[in-house]
């Protein structure tokens, strides 16, 4: 399922995200064991969307109808350090909805399967220029 065209990218106002829990520790005798529960590790992002009316109908539409009231997964483009890159996302709960008198935004938190992040070359070009 595709994110529509006709949709913003949500704005960086207000927006945040972290990573879910990935490691399970479990206390033992003398030690700590610490083990990783997840191959990829999701991310929770509280995002809003600054939308005219057109785009507020077409939203409603598509979290209602294609994403079967947010439980489908969907793929959208979203900002993180790495810039706007393509994610598959899914709806944690009911978007919010309110106006300025102008726009109207929409807010919700959304769990993405994996944080784009920079490739190991990326990286250390990253680290050269500092």
């Amino acid at each position: 399922m595709e994110w529509p065209n006709i949709l913003p990218v949500p704005s960086k106002d207000g927006y945040s995200y972290k990573p879910e829990a990935c490691v399970l520790r479990t206390q033992m005798e003398g030690k700590r064991r610490i083990r990783k529960v997840f191959t990829k590790q999701p991310y929770i992002f509280n995002i809003t969307l600054r939308c005219t009316d057109k785009q507020l109908a077409v939203f409603e539409y598509f979290w209602k109808n294609e994403l079967n009231s947010g439980l489908n997964w969907f793929d959208m483009p979203l900002t993180s350090g790495k810039g706007i890159s393509t994610v598959t996302a899914r709806f944690m709960d009911e978007p919010d909805i309110n106006t300025d008198g102008r726009y109207w935004r929409v807010s919700g938190s959304i769990e993405i399967e994996e944080l784009p992040l920079y490739s190991e070359t990326e990286y250390n070009d990253a680290i050269g220029e500092i």
